[in-house]
């Protein structure tokens, strides 16, 4: 009743809009493709970087024990402080 004085007032006349439903499906399916696209890109990238990771997880354990084997214990632990940095970032 307020909404109806006030478009008297004001001259305004309410009209419905009027579109096609296929014109706005159309957007939201090419949006939905775009974003299924976008993250099965963001999927792989992660699988490669987590390759990438394993292999330094790999690499840091053979400077580990090469470190062990040489007696240089600080190094050791100071690649196995990096091995457990690195392996949480792989779990996350």
């Amino acid at each position: 009743m307020l909404r109806n004085s006030c478009n008297v007032q004001h001259n305004i006349r309410p009209t419905n809009v009027k579109r096609g439903v296929a014109k706005s499906i159309v957007n939201l399916q090419a949006l939905i493709a775009q974003a299924s696209k976008a993250k099965k890109s963001k999927k792989q990238a992660k699988k490669i970087t987590t390759a990438v990771m394993q292999e330094q997880l790999v690499s840091l354990e053979r400077q580990m024990q090469n470190a062990a084997t040489h007696l240089d214990f600080e190094k050791a632990i100071t690649l196995r402080e990096q091995w457990h940095a690195l392996k949480q970032q792989i779990e996350k």
